[in-house]
């Protein structure tokens, strides 16, 4: 196998590994947005989102 196919490999994981955190990241902070609107901070979440 020749570095560029390595290398595009690598550059692909990466990137995969990039987005996938990214979209953990994206869902935790939903989560906690939606965790404190039903523990009733909803007035406090929606100042934070505005």
């Amino acid at each position: 196998m020749s570095n560029q196919i390595v290398n595009n490999e690598n550059r692909i994981n990466k990137n995969t590994i990039q987005n996938t955190e990214t979209s953990i990241n994206k869902k935790t902070q939903v989560n906690s947005l939606l965790q404190r609107i039903a523990n009733g901070e909803s007035g406090v979440v929606l100042e934070e989102i505005l």
